[in-house]
């Protein structure tokens, strides 16, 4: 892999609690772990030299780091998030792979093909054009000449009289393929999905106290008597969980306010919690 998304504030508060030296071992496993593909080695005189780690203290430092954020598998320490990461890079990757491939077929065969039709024998059996092809030939070369003559500095048109272009030709491409935006259903419920995925997010940042079917009929409501239209509804309501505790602030009139974060806390130690992974 050649990058890996993470999200600061959570990395922040995940990694607070522990010295300069602690955190700088943690960021180099990761390293480790994204550049390599595969879990971390439990070879920790191996281990230790591919991070640079020689000096009691750093050794120290960096068994604390592997019992805090890693999980022990037989002969190797493992992050969930940066397996499910690593297989999901590998599966496209492969999936790219094969369709460059296909298409690499495709073209050597169309050139083949090309090239055939190019080399086909003539009416009298060979390569070369009878007489009658070559006075064809002459005079379809004078009426091209003839026709650029009394063509040139002419644009072509369409019937509304504005020339093609190739520009024009591909706005139009992309709008036939954009999604079209659509009024909310005000009946539409919530799936289990998109409430596991707020609850989620603000089990993550203390904000207990919000509840997701309450939101979304706030959610529906706004939407609905306001005639808004969205191409993508599920990001909308992305939006709007991830900015419901403003919006309980600016309503209770009270000053911003939100729980300490769990200082001990692992990176990531569930496939659920993927909110440092989102974009930067």
């Amino acid at each position: 892999m050649h990058y890996f998304q993470l999200n600061m504030k959570t990395f922040n508060s995940s990694t607070i609690h522990l010295t300069r030296l602690e955190r700088s071992i943690y960021f180099d496993l990761l390293f480790e772990y994204y550049t390599r593909e595969e879990p971390i080695t439990s070879d920790i005189s191996t281990l230790a030299r591919r991070v640079r780690v020689s000096t009691d203290e750093e050794k120290e430092a960096l068994k604390f780091v592997l019992e805090e954020f890693f999980t022990f598998d037989g002969n190797v320490y493992r992050i969930q998030k940066c397996d499910d990461d690593i297989a999901a890079y590998q599966s496209n990757a492969e999936a790219r792979s094969r369709a460059g491939k296909a298409s690499a077929r495709k073209r050597a065969k169309k050139s083949e093909e090309n090239s055939l039709s190019a080399t086909k024998p003539g009416v009298n059996g060979t390569d070369q054009p009878t007489s009658v092809q070559h006075t064809t030939n002459a005079c379809s070369t004078h009426a091209e000449h003839m026709n650029n003559a009394r063509s040139t500095n002419q644009e072509p048109e369409t019937s509304n009289n504005k020339p093609v272009t190739i520009r024009s030709a591909k706005r139009g491409k992309n709008a036939q393929t954009r999604k079209s935006k659509t009024l909310i259903n005000p009946e539409a419920t919530i799936s289990d999905k998109q409430i596991a995925r707020a609850k989620d997010y603000w089990q993550e940042y203390g904000e207990h106290h919000l509840n997701p079917e309450t939101e979304w009929q706030k959610f529906l409501a706004y939407h609905a008597a306001n005639g808004l239209e969205m191409a993508d509804w599920d990001s909308a309501w992305t939006m709007w969980y991830t900015r419901a505790p403003e919006f309980k602030q600016v309503n209770s009139h009270s000053l911003p306010h939100s729980s300490s974060p769990n200082k001990t806390l692992g990176f990531i130690h569930s496939h659920t919690d993927r909110s440092w992974a989102e974009g930067l």
